[in-house]
């Protein structure tokens, strides 16, 4: 399952209808700030159910639509879309594809839909219930929410490892049923107190319809009692009219015959009845056995049923460890060839690391032979240097030299030439005055004198010329121009090899920086390589405790496979074992039936016979009653007796409104002496006043009150039935979650020790539960030592040392129960260099299992996606989205 794209209107700063592909793996979010990123984050967060208007970063929810710009105007309804893959059904929708969506109007009414079915808040938090995914769940991690993480309350710390754990669902199942129970507990309370009231009642009904119903008894036994005066009154008017009708004996023998023949009619009506009773009997019996056949048949075939779907799962457990095993065996075949892939490439590293380690060693001993060199350069630098200042004092003495002696032979000139005054040499002589005169200031002009001065030789008078050629001065002072020149040309050369060496100082110096250059190009490859051998180490060792974890669970898969297969053989064998039962209950149903046809027709034969019967039995009754009326008529003496008959029977009818002989049918025979019975009538009115005053209602009235009071009693049992249920299911939701809870805690407590010391390259950390005896309310508290710190309170961690210790908890998290996708915002901005690297290598290895979607600065982190999403705000206030899909070379570590 992953996020495949989202669908934005009206959403924030997202005023058009924008579509966002996703795709698996790793995608960056990339955007200049406030552009419209982070609404990204908060549409997820707010179409998974988000109700905290500061979660969403507004003041009430509906500034969650766009609200309009200086040339847009506002909308009236915001809608954000999720469409996730669900090929793998992990969520409990039959359907490939599942589609959530959030609608908000600025009237306040909010709908909820799942695949364009409307449903309630609940239910759509409830889809994604135990899956990682979710407004609190940890699929989205913000730096909000590292802070919360790291800094909150240990208690506040748990919904992450009860997402984890799968134990949401059960969490939300418990406070229902505690919720349920404290209603029932309420409930026994409510009836407990309206059965206080109806008990009040019915305890008084209860005695007064006693008396009532002692009154009847004794208006019954008055009737009864009457009743048999008024019979035994008729039984002697009756005897009187048998004496007096002894002349119609041959009527009453008649009569005594057809009773007789009555008589016998009926006893053998009776005990065909009787026969008929008992087959009856023996057929209910059977009916039953044939009824009980019938359910036992029936559940024989439930539990065949019920075989053959075990088999089916079996089956279908089969299938899961086949795609289990292909599944691992897979992986197992991805960790060798990673092993071997990452063998190679650790060699090929070490490889390098020695090529790069020589020619270190080469650059290293290079510059060493430059610098030595350039010592000696300097030091032949400052020898010549040395040279040139003493040579340039000796220039300056014999200047100071010249000088003096210039300004003798120019004194001695002068006077020479105040007698040489030829007139066609006048202009000559005023030269060479004038450059006399100048070097006196200037003693370097006395070497330019020479040629002014062989002019002059070639044209003065003879004694002036001896004069001149034999002053010693002149003579000293070529001596003087020659030693000048011959330390001028030292000079010369001093500073010739001066610059001469400062020239291959400067470019020894320019082949030291490349050395150095390359040095320190060569000292980043060995780190970068033995970083990354150093990471293929670590990443062997965990790989290789993947691949013995994947053939631990293979050798499982096998051992189940067994188990299952046993299962399977004894189903198959049990099922053989119902299915002959249940032929046999096949026959003996048949056979039942059979029978049961057979009593049914012998039942209707005798009841053909009996019918008959019957009919000459009505017909002799009716010659009774024929040779009755005779005699009557014969007898008409005795009709006074009839009369006094009747009258009787007419005063016991408007007595009691009911006929003598309808009494007599109920009523038994108690006494046939009529002065006893009289008695008896006087006893019982003494007894009728002594009662006293009586409700004639109050038995119907009790009889309402004792089913409302047993009801209310019964219903205070079901209600405590109830109870003890709800009771033993929040203690089995507390155990299971509890159990879940621990196992997941442990795996994500070692998985985050493993997890730290690989991101951070060393160091440690843990979890513990700040109360191990009470798992479901524990907090959970947090330790870490950065590699070389000896600090355990996570407050005073670096800001980049923060983030990485919750990026290692939600690795360690995603280990154990990884979120289908996962929204990472700017959680890297605090990572130096090296955590980034280890950081997007663990984020890569992740992106195997889960989707990333990750907002960031980070050129690295950039680099390691497969996909860009960018975000601009090219109209001011509207978002608008560009997406980029990166094609990756593979690179050799």
């Amino acid at each position: 399952m992953f996020l495949k794209s989202m669908e934005l209107m009206g959403f924030k700063s997202f005023a058009d209808r924008t579509h966002i592909d996703f795709s698996p793996g790793i995608s960056a979010l990339l955007g200049p700030n406030g552009c419209g990123k982070s609404n990204i984050v908060d549409a997820v967060k707010w179409v998974l159910g988000e109700q905290s208007t500061k979660n969403m970063r507004a003041l009430k929810m509906e500034d969650v639509i766009f609200n309009g710009t200086v040339k847009r105007k506002a909308l009236n309804v915001a809608e954000v879309t999720l469409t996730i893959s669900n090929e793998t059904n992990i969520l409990e929708i039959d359907a490939p594809e599942i589609e959530i969506k959030r609608r908000l109007y600025r009237n306040g009414d909010s709908e909820y839909f799942i695949n364009n079915t409307v449903v309630r808040l609940k239910e759509l938090r409830e889809l994604f219930f135990d899956t990682g995914i979710g407004k609190t769940a940890y699929s989205i991690l913000e730096q909000g929410k590292i802070d919360q993480i790291l800094s909150s309350r240990p208690e506040e710390r748990r919904y992450l490892f009860e997402e984890a754990a799968g134990i949401t669902k059960y969490k939300l199942k418990g406070i229902e049923a505690a919720k349920k129970l404290e209603k029932t507990r309420d409930n026994i309370k409510q009836v407990q107190n309206i059965l206080t009231e109806v008990s009040k009642s019915y305890f008084t009904l209860k005695e007064q319809s006693e008396k009532t119903t002692e009154y009847r008894d004794i208006k019954n036994k008055l009737f009864d009692i009457d009743v048999n005066l008024q019979l035994l009154k008729i039984e002697k008017l009756k005897e009187l009219h048998q004496r007096r009708g002894e002349e119609h004996k041959q009527r009453e023998k008649s009569l005594k015959s057809i009773e007789d023949d009555i008589k016998l009619l009926g006893s053998d009506l009776s005990e065909s009845h009787r026969n008929q009773g008992q087959i009856k009997n023996t057929l209910s019996e059977s009916q039953k056995k044939l009824y009980g056949l019938g359910v036992e048949k029936e559940s024989l075939k439930n539990r065949i049923t019920a075989n053959k779907d075990r088999e089916k799962e079996y089956n279908l457990q089969f299938k899961s460890l086949d795609e289990r095993e292909s599944k691992y065996n897979l992986r197992s075949k991805e960790l060798k060839s990673d092993i071997e892939e990452k063998n190679r490439t650790s060699e090929g590293l070490k490889s390098e690391l020695i090529t790069f380690e020589k020619n270190l060693s080469k650059y290293i001993t290079e510059n060493s032979r430059f610098s030595e060199h350039v010592q000696g350069l300097t030091d032949n630098i400052e020898n010549n240097s040395n040279n040139v200042a003493t040579y340039e004092d000796k220039k300056d003495g014999i200047i100071e030299n010249i000088k003096d002696l210039a300004t003798k032979i120019t004194d001695k000139l002068e006077e020479s030439l105040k007698s040489f005054s030829i007139e066609k040499h006048e202009t000559l002589v005023e030269m060479f005055r004038k450059q006399l005169k100048l070097s006196k200031t200037n003693p370097s002009i006395l070497f330019n004198l020479e040629r002014d001065f062989d002019e002059l030789i070639n044209n003065f008078p003879i004694n002036l010329l001896k004069l001149i050629s034999e002053d010693k001065n002149l003579s000293q002072k070529k001596s003087y121009d020659l030693e000048l020149k011959d330390i001028t040309i030292k000079i010369q050369e001093c500073k010739s090899v001066i610059q001469k060496s400062k020239d291959e100082i400067k470019l020894t110096n320019s082949k030291i920086e490349i050395n150095s250059e390359l040095i320190s190009k060569e000292k980043i490859k060995i780190a970068e390589s033995k970083v990354k051998l150093s990471g293929i180490e670590e990443n062997l060792v965990l790989i290789n405790k993947n691949l013995v974890e994947e053939e631990t669970l293979l050798n499982e898969i096998k051992r189940e496979r067994i188990q299952i297969g046993e299962k399977i053989k004894q189903i198959v064998m049990d099922r053989e074992t119902l299915s002959k039962k249940l032929e046999e209950l096949k026959l003996s149903e048949e056979k039942i039936s059979s029978d049961i046809k057979k009593m049914e027709e012998e039942v209707n034969k005798l009841l053909n016979n009996n019918r008959d019967k019957e009919q000459l039995l009505n017909k002799k009754r009716e010659n009774l009653s024929k040779i009755s009326l005779q005699i009557e008529r014969y007898n008409f003496e005795t009709e006074h007796i009839d009369n006094k008959v009747a009258e009787l029977y007419e005063e016991f009818k408007d007595k009691y409104s009911i006929e003598l002989t309808d009494a007599k049918n109920s009523t038994e025979i108690l006494n046939r002496d009529e002065d006893t019975l009289k008695q008896a009538i006087a006893d019982l009115r003494v007894k009728q006043k002594m009662i006293g005053q009586i409700n004639l209602m109050a038995p119907e009235e009790f009889k309402e009150v004792s089913k409302r009071y047993h009801f209310l009693k019964s219903q205070i049992e079901d209600l405590k039935n109830a109870d003890e249920n709800l009771s033993k299911i929040t203690e089995q939701i507390k155990s299971e979650s509890t159990k879940l809870f621990s196992e997941t805690f442990f795996n994500i407590q070692k998985s985050f020790s493993v997890m730290y010391q690989r991101l951070f390259g060393g160091g440690s950390a843990e979890l513990q539960l700040t109360d191990p005896h009470n798992v479901l309310e524990s907090g959970i508290e947090i330790y870490a030592r950065p590699p070389g710190k000896s600090l355990e309170n996570i407050s005073l961690l670096s800001g980049g040392e923060r983030s990485l210790t919750a990026v290692a908890l939600l690795f360690a998290t995603y280990e154990i129960k990884p979120s289908p996708f996962c929204i990472l915002d700017e959680i890297d901005a605090a990572l130096d260099e090296r955590n980034i690297s280890r950081f997007v290598n663990t984020l890569t290895e992740f992106s195997k299992e889960s989707q990333f979607i990750v907002i960031t600065h980070n050129k690295k982190t950039v680099t390691g996606s497969g996909a860009l999403l960018g975000v601009t705000m090219q109209e001011s206030g509207v978002s608008k989205l560009i997406t980029m899909r990166l094609e990756h070379e593979e690179e050799e570590e």
